[in-house]
């Protein structure tokens, strides 16, 4: 919950032995849809801010993976230039969502941030109708996966929250249904 960018908070989060990775922000950072005071994470001249590029420097040098948070398609592509340059490893948070996009325009993305060496998350809460997200095409997500192939993709729910599927059976329906539209 932090509400800064600042390479103490990177040094701090390494002490803890089940840290899965440092994670930008996705509900706080501010702007459309975010709580809190607006963070950037790019400069006005479209560049990483010294204190972003210092955290992942610091990741690269602590092999702590990064993950990208509810970033525009800018930002997540300066982090992850800037990952790639300083070998750490860098997730692209809800980058197979679709949500606001077109298939197209996902697949285009995705595979310009995996010239950088990016993992790609698709995640269930884009494939499986729910509370949060009800009125979904899960064959959106299931052709986005087909013309990606299976190269850099990790899966995950994105549920657990309060309002949303069970983890674990989402995860089975998501196998199920990629068996069934002919992903192997």
């Amino acid at each position: 919950l932090a509400w800064s960018y600042h390479p103490d908070q990177v040094h701090l989060g390494r002490k803890y032995p089940n840290l899965g990775a440092i994670f930008f922000p996705t509900m706080t950072g501010g702007g459309p849809g975010r709580a809190g005071p607006l963070l950037p994470i790019l400069d006005a001249k479209g560049k990483l801010t010294p204190e972003v590029k210092q955290c992942v420097d610091l990741c690269a040098k602590y092999k702590i993976p990064i993950m990208t948070g509810h970033r525009t398609w800018d930002e997540r592509f300066a982090l992850a230039r800037e990952a790639q340059e300083v070998g750490a490893s860098m997730m692209l948070t809800h980058a197979g969502a679709i949500h606001g996009i077109t298939v197209a325009e996902a697949v285009k993305n995705c595979r310009e941030a995996r010239k950088y060496g990016a993992y790609i998350e698709v995640n269930g809460n884009a494939m499986l109708p729910n509370m949060m997200w009800p009125q979904i095409n899960p064959n959106d997500v299931l052709d986005f996966l087909k013309e990606m192939g299976p190269d850099h993709i990790i899966f995950s729910s994105d549920f657990g929250q309060l309002m949303c599927n069970h983890p674990v059976e989402s995860f089975k329906l998501m196998v199920r249904m990629m068996m069934y539209y002919g992903l192997p």
